[in-house]
């Protein structure tokens, strides 16, 4: 997990916590140091939930053999790409050798397309089928091809959210 992919992002995708239930299932977490820091989550912390704590972004993203071993052996239908940070090239986690791991009808989403993608068959905003039968797909601006459903997954993500800062009251 790297840090901050926005400016002044100042969250982090895992918690100490979720690193340890991640962990508890065999798998790998790899953190950035200083990650959790404006969230007031240490490397100490991430350690001890088991991730391991690397000095660069880039080593995050590192090991394109874990994403195949992930592919092989959960064999999945969809995969959504999205790592990246604004204003750099995005990680290739998807090489020749994971795409050939897929089985055919597998569909990759990459929204990463303008930074490079996270696929190396990736192209931006086109619909690709490769020879093998995997799908990958990219759309700039998914929300304005469909604002009544991105409103609506937008608006339940913010709820949720909102929710969540609302302490319960007695009874409810």
């Amino acid at each position: 997990m790297p840090r901050e992919t926005a400016a002044h992002e100042r969250r982090v995708a895992l918690t100490p916590a979720d690193v340890a239930e991640l962990r508890s299932r065999n798998v790998e977490v790899r953190v950035q140091q200083g990650a959790g820091w404006y969230a007031d989550f240490t490397n100490r912390a991430y350690a001890a939930a088991g991730a391991t704590l690397v000095a660069q972004r880039e080593q995050v993203f590192a090991d394109p053999a874990a994403t195949v071993d992930c592919i092989i052996a959960n064999d999945p239908e969809l995969i959504v790409c999205a790592a990246g940070h604004r204003g750099n090239q995005a990680p290739i986690l998807l090489d020749q050798h994971a795409l050939d791991a897929l089985t055919a009808g597998a569909v990759i989403v990459d929204p990463t397309a303008k930074a490079g993608g996270n696929c190396i068959a990736t192209v931006p905003n086109t619909t690709v089928v490769l020879p093998n039968g995997i799908t990958i797909a990219h759309r700039s601006n998914y929300p304005a091809e469909r604002p009544h459903a991105a409103s609506r997954a937008y608006g339940a993500a913010t709820t949720a959210q909102i929710l969540g800062l609302i302490p319960l009251s007695p009874g409810r």
